[in-house]
């Protein structure tokens, strides 16, 4: 069971973001951000829904102590570069590795490429299946867990 505080530090830490950071998408104050992670205060309503779609995370789900969100773990911080799929993917950056919980034993694939954007694929049996810009890393996960969950 998981609260919306805790749902909230889970998704800014899978994100890779800061409370500031969050705290300016939404057009609130950093000290409201830590308040909610703290578990201090809830934001209002409002505020829920834009997390909703800023984190690509159905409303109920944040609000449902019921529904858990997985942390991310890091597996691995290099890739050899014959797993790219994609030859612009490949530079001398360090590719990061996640067990994100994903359906049909994916994992998450997070690097920077050639062009300087930061990207996130999805790898199953070692091989990139499926690519997209980190902005849109929540949907792409939750389109993959639809299509793969059993």
């Amino acid at each position: 069971m998981s609260t919306l505080n805790q749902k909230t530090r889970i998704l800014l830490a899978n994100n890779g973001w800061s409370q500031a950071k969050l705290a300016e998408m939404l057009w609130v104050t950093p000290d409201a951000v830590s308040s909610w992670v703290r578990g201090i205060n809830n934001p209002k309503i409002e505020t829920i829904k834009k997390l909703s779609e800023i984190f690509y995370i159905p409303l109920q789900d944040l609000l449902n102590d019921d529904v858990d969100i997985p942390e991310y773990f890091e597996i691995d911080q290099y890739l050899p570069y014959s797993m790219c799929r994609y030859p612009e993917n490949r530079r001398d950056q360090i590719h990061v590795i996640y067990d994100a919980a994903l359906a049909d034993e994916g994992y998450l694939h997070r690097f920077v490429d050639a062009a300087g954007c930061e990207c996130s694929a999805i790898y199953r049996a070692g091989q990139e299946v499926w690519w997209h810009y980190r902005e849109h890393e929540p949907r792409m996960i939750r389109d993959w867990n639809r299509e793969y969950s059993k």
